[in-house]
């Protein structure tokens, strides 16, 4: 806040940078935000893929359980930058002063189920959900196998009786 007695004023240029330094954090919030959405996807389409493959269910739970970790990872990503946003909104309307970063007199303003349920947590994580589920259901109805598939590396060897002397 700009004062008479000040000896150091915020001026015009000094809001500006305020601003700047509360764009850049939100920039780097967003982007931990696309981090965590592009993780879920690879290592969620890994995880089905070999539970598909491989008919082993507790592959498939392991997506469903990567898919539900970086769910709360990106809704803390996302709350966090909702506060900032805040925090961007009061410098410029006047009422945070001077280089203030402190975004939690906001939290009364941003609920976390909120923003568990805004469309960009639920619409991206909700379809991969249940896709995990249905996996993990298919997996379950055609059963473990009890034994690992036969490949050239399991396959019975020759017995003694056979080979040649």
């Amino acid at each position: 806040m700009i004062s008479d007695t000040d000896p150091f004023p915020y001026t015009a240029d000094d809001r500006r940078k305020h601003l700047d330094y509360i764009q850049a954090v939100i920039a780097r919030l967003a982007q931990g935000s696309n981090s965590a959405k592009g993780f879920t996807l690879s290592i969620a389409a890994a995880a089905f893929g070999f539970s598909a493959l491989n008919e082993a269910w507790y592959l498939a739970l392991l997506g469903v359980a990567v898919i539900v970790s970086f769910s709360l990872l990106d809704m803390h990503y996302l709350h966090q930058e909702r506060l900032f946003r805040c925090l961007f909104r009061g410098v410029v309307d006047g009422s945070v002063t001077d280089y203030d970063m402190n975004k939690d007199r906001h939290r009364h303003e941003v609920t976390r189920a909120d923003t568990y349920l805004s469309w960009s947590v639920v619409g991206f994580y909700l379809p991969l959900l249940l896709t995990g589920l249905i996996v993990v259901a298919i997996a379950l109805a055609t059963g473990t196998p009890a034994e690992p598939r036969q490949g050239p590396e399991n396959a019975p060897s020759a017995s003694p009786a056979a080979t040649p002397k």
